[in-house]
């Protein structure tokens, strides 16, 4: 009996440990402004997932053309990004839900909650820049005039003070627009800041990976990928 015991005890012990199988892929919603910096956040989570990224699905200038059960199919391409092979630990579009004249897209959160119904797990991320002069500073010059703006409000590319009065309340509405539609959706969000970004890059991806839940090997490249990408030296 001993040896039946041992003989049993021996044979498990040759049985190789069947390895964890990874988190499910983690659908992500990412609410963005124009020159706010959102392109080096969707660079970081394209390294980690490189075929299961889209940006601007949805755009300022798109979204004033396209039907709402068009932009439900932009946003639902999230169900196709996570099934890419190998399979990603996260799967991500981007979208702008203002208007160029920083009105909000009347359609836009029944789209996002018609979208995120069909997938499941989705995420919400709200990505934005704290300094709403800078991206104003970004965004201004004779080739991005507002429909609002005088024929003489903009004649140049330098930023004298009186061209505020014309793009920073279109940037003040754009910021207010992802918030107020992040909310109005009613999914769960996280807010990630550009100054964020660059002050703590590691910090920040790894906050944001632990909240998603896409487990910590993905936690891990996001951190090291802004590591190595951003920051103030960089």
């Amino acid at each position: 009996a001993a040896f039946a015991v041992a003989r049993a005890a021996a044979a498990r012990a040759t049985v190789p440990a069947r390895a964890a199988a990874p988190p499910p892929t983690v659908p992500i919603v990412v609410l963005k402004d124009g020159r706010s910096g959102s392109t080096v956040f969707a660079k970081l989570l394209k390294m980690v997932a490189p075929k299961s990224v889209e940006l601007e699905v949805i755009t300022k200038h798109k979204g004033a053309n396209m039907t709402t059960a068009a932009k439900v199919r932009a946003v639902a391409a999230l169900a196709r990004l996570a099934k890419t092979t190998p399979r990603p630990p996260l799967a991500a579009v981007t979208l702008c839900p203002s208007l160029h004249d920083g009105s909000c897209q009347a359609d836009i959160a029944a789209v996002l909650r018609e979208a995120l119904r069909r997938i499941d797990g989705a995420r919400v991320v709200v990505f934005s820049r704290s300094n709403l002069f800078r991206v104003a500073l970004a965004s201004h010059g004779t080739h991005r005039r507002k429909p609002a703006c005088g024929p003489g409000e903009v004649l140049e590319t330098r930023y004298p003070l009186q061209h505020f009065s014309c793009e920073l309340p279109h940037v003040v509405a754009y910021r207010a627009n992802l918030y107020a539609v992040a909310k109005e959706v009613g999914a769960p969000f996280r807010e990630i800041l550009f100054e964020d970004l660059i002050n703590d890059p590691a910090g920040t991806m790894s906050r944001l990976g632990a909240w998603l839940g896409v487990g910590a090997d993905a936690t891990r490249r996001l951190a090291d990928a802004a590591n190595a990408t951003v920051g103030p030296k960089r």
